[in-house]
C-alpha cells in the first residue's frame, strides 16, 4: 500500500509533470552544455545529455523494456563475435611477441571476453544513436531535439566504450600469464632457475619477468625436444 501510494504521488508531483514536459528539461539540458562549454569544461557539459536520458529512462521504462527485448533476440550472435575475438586475440599475440597459436590456449579467450566488454556495447550504443539521429531528422521543434539529446549519450557512451577497450588494450600482458606454466620443456629440469615460461616457436621461449609491477617477457634460446 505504501509503495503503491508513492507511486500515485510521484505521478502528480510537480517534479515529475515539469520532466514529463519535453520543452522544460530539454531546455535545461541545453542550458546546462552552454553554461558549462563557456567555461570550458567537457565533462559535466555533456553529462547533462547523459542525465536526461537517465531519466528518460526512467520515465519511459515500459516502452524502452519492450525494444531492450528486441535486442536481447540478437544475443545469439555472442558466441560468433566471441569467435571473431578470440581469432583476433591469436594474431595480437602472434604480431605482437611473435608466439605460435597452438601455444595459445586460455590467454586468448580471456582477451577475447575482455575485448567484447568493450566492442559490443560500444558498436550497441553507436546503432542506437545512429538511431536516435535519423528520428531527430524527421521531427520537428521540441520533439527533435529531446530525441537528438538521447543520439548525442548513445554517442558519448559508444566513445566512452571505445575508450575503455584502449585502456584494456594496455593489460594484454595479463591474460597470457594464463598460459604461463612453471614446469614445461622451456625450463627442462629446472634448467634456467624457478619461474614461468611460455614457448614462443620450436627455438625460443619467454621467461616471466617483471618491470615494476608490470610483466615482461624475456626471451631466450629453448630448442624444442
Amino acid at each position: 500500500m505504501e509503495s503503491q501510494k508513492s507511486n500515485e504521488l510521484l505521478q502528480h508531483s510537480p517534479i515529475k509533470q515539469i520532466l514529463m514536459t519535453p520543452e522544460i528539461w530539454t531546455g535545461i539540458t541545453f542550458t546546462n552544455y552552454y553554461v558549462w562549454m563557456s567555461q570550458g569544461h567537457l565533462i559535466p557539459a555533456h553529462a547533462g545529455f547523459l542525465v536526461f536520458s537517465l531519466i528518460s529512462v526512467y520515465l519511459y521504462s515500459k516502452e524502452i523494456k519492450k525494444r531492450v527485448s528486441l535486442i536481447l533476440k540478437f544475443s545469439c550472435l555472442l558466441p560468433l563475435a566471441f569467435l571473431f575475438g578470440k581469432i583476433d586475440a591469436i594474431h595480437f599475440y602472434n604480431a605482437k611477441f611473435g608466439i605460435y597459436s597452438e601455444y595459445l590456449n586460455f590467454s586468448v579467450s580471456i582477451w577475447a571476453f575482455f575485448i567484447l566488454l568493450s566492442s559490443i556495447p560500444a558498436l550497441l550504443m553507436l546503432v542506437v544513436g545512429l538511431g536516435f539521429f535519423c528520428r531527430a531528422a524527421k521531427q520537428k521543434g521540441w520533439a527533435g531535439l529531446k530525441t537528438g539529446i538521447h543520439s548525442v549519450s548513445a554517442f558519448i557512451l559508444s566513445f566512452g566504450f571505445i575508450v575503455l577497450g584502449q585502456q584494456i588494450e594496455k593489460w594484454h600482458m595479463l591474460p597470457l600469464l594464463a598460459d604461463t606454466y612453471l614446469v614445461s620443456d622451456c625450463n627442462p629440469e629446472n634448467k634456467y632457475g624457478n619461474g614461468r615460461y611460455i614457448r614462443k616457436d620450436h627455438k625460443t621461449c619467454y621467461r616471466v619477468g617483471f618491470k615494476g609491477f608490470t610483466p615482461i617477457l624475456l626471451p631466450f634460446d629453448a630448442p624444442k625436444p
